[in-house]
C-alpha cells in the first residue's frame, strides 16, 4: 500500500531523496506493471517485450513527479491509465506480431463466426479448438493477441476524439458499460479500473482464464461499436 504519511507531505528538492523515493515506489508497484504487461507476454518477442517493461517503469516515475512524488490512490489510478496508454502507443509503432500468430487469430475470429451461423449460439472454447484442430493452450494464447487488439483498437477510438469532448465521450461510456451483462462489466471494471490482468480477474470471479479472454472481447466489442456510432466519435 502507499497510504504511508511520508508520501503525502514531499517536502524535499534534494534529488538524491527523491530518487530513492522513485526506486522504492517502483519496487511496491511492480504488481501494477506486471498485471499491465501480462497479456503481452505471448504477443511479442523477448526484446520488445522488455521494451514495454522499461517504457512502463519509465512512465510511472514520469507520472509520479508529475504528483509531486505523493504516491497516493489518485496516482495509481493516474498511472495504470497512463502505463496501458503508452503501452499501446509503444506497440502502435512496431511491426510486433508474427505473421503466424496473425493468422491463428485471423482463423479462430473465422471459425467463431462460421460456428454461430452453424450452431445459432456462441460456440465454446472446446468447439472452436475441435473445429480448428487446436489446442485449448494455442486457443489461449490466441486470445492474448485479441486482448492486445481490443487494446490498440480502444484506444486509438479514445485519442481520436478531441479532449474538448473526452468527458463527454468517458460519460456516454459509463451509460454504454452499465446495459453490458453483469459478468462483462465485472470484468471490464477488474480489467481497466482495478488494473488487473486477466489471470488475477479469472482468480477473483473463479472463473478459467479464457471465459475472461471471450468476454472481455465481447463486452469491448459492444463498447467499441456503440463508441464509434456516439455523435462523439463522429466529429
Amino acid at each position: 500500500m502507499l497510504m504511508q504519511p511520508k508520501y503525502q507531505h514531499t517536502q524535499t528538492n534534494d534529488q538524491a531523496t527523491l530518487q530513492e523515493l522513485e526506486k522504492l515506489v517502483l519496487q511496491q508497484n511492480i504488481k501494477l506493471i506486471n498485471g499491465l504487461l501480462y497479456q503481452y507476454r505471448y504477443a511479442v518477442d523477448e526484446g520488445t517485450f522488455e521494451d514495454l517493461r522499461q517504457t512502463a517503469m519509465m512512465t510511472l516515475v514520469i507520472e509520479l513527479r508529475k504528483f509531486d512524488h505523493v504516491a497516493n490512490d489518485d496516482f495509481r489510478r493516474a498511472v495504470a491509465v497512463r502505463i496501458r496508454g503508452e503501452l499501446v502507443d509503444e506497440l502502435r509503432r512496431r511491426d510486433y506480431m508474427e505473421r503466424d500468430k496473425r493468422q491463428l487469430v485471423n482463423r479462430i475470429k473465422h471459425a467463431e463466426r462460421q460456428l454461430v451461423q452453424l450452431l445459432g449460439r456462441q460456440p465454446t472454447t472446446n468447439e472452436i479448438c475441435r473445429h480448428l484442430g487446436i489446442e485449448s493452450n494455442d486457443y489461449q494464447q490466441a486470445m492474448t493477441l485479441v486482448d492486445v487488439f481490443d487494446d490498440i483498437e480502444l484506444e486509438t477510438v479514445v485519442t481520436a476524439v478531441p479532449e474538448t469532448d473526452r468527458e463527454v465521450l468517458f460519460n456516454e461510456v459509463k451509460q454504454v458499460l452499465n446495459t453490458l451483462p453483469e459478468m462483462e462489466q465485472r470484468i471490464l471494471y477488474l480489467v481497466y479500473v482495478k488494473s488487473l490482468s486477466t489471470k488475477e480477474t479469472a482468480l477473483v470471479l473463479d472463473i478459467n482464464e479464457i471465459k475472461v479472454h471471450r468476454l472481455k472481447h465481447r463486452g469491448l466489442d459492444i463498447l467499441k461499436s456503440r463508441m464509434k456510432e456516439s455523435d462523439v466519435c463522429k466529429n
